[in-house]
């Protein structure tokens, strides 16, 4: 089981709004996070998309990355 760790919900900017047009990009990051993790931990990644208003589309296909330092 995995729980969510609310400080670390990265917002991207600048907001994707309808039409959806190709090559359109977005980005976000957060800094200054201490979350303890012990040795053995599992972490996991999630990118999901909410939407507000009228939801038209409910899926995105595209690309994302994303980098963890631990020290």
């Amino acid at each position: 089981m995995f729980t969510a760790i609310p400080s670390t919900l990265v917002t991207l900017n600048p907001t994707i709004t309808f039409p959806i047009s190709l090559l359109q990009n977005a980005s976000g990051i957060v800094t200054g996070l201490n979350v303890p993790v012990n040795a053995g931990d599992r972490l996991l990644m999630v990118f999901s998309v909410t939407t507000s208003g009228l939801s038209i589309a409910s899926s995105i296909t595209g690309y994302a990355s994303a980098g963890v330092s631990i020290s």
